[in-house]
């Protein structure tokens, strides 16, 4: 039996995924790097919470990361 990889109707993954519209990596301010995301709708605040920042949080390279994440137009959010 295999594993089913198409997307179910409410499958977060998959509208938090394309609600991202980019992804920018840039010289920070208080640490070296920083990551900003910027989304079409507030749903992709799931991928920023449960995916990047678990990946960022586990990885040795926390400490050198800002990252800020946003719906356009509205005042972004730090989380590091």
């Amino acid at each position: 039996m295999m594993i089913g990889t198409e997307s179910k109707a409410g499958d977060i993954h998959k509208y938090s995924s394309s609600a991202i519209k980019s992804v920018k990596i840039d010289k920070g301010v208080k640490r070296p790097v920083r990551i900003t995301v910027n989304m079409k709708e507030s749903v992709g605040f799931f991928q920023v919470e449960e995916v990047l920042l678990y990946k960022i949080n586990s990885s040795p390279i926390k400490s050198y990361i800002e990252l800020y994440a946003g719906v356009i137009g509205e005042k972004l959010k730090c989380y590091l």
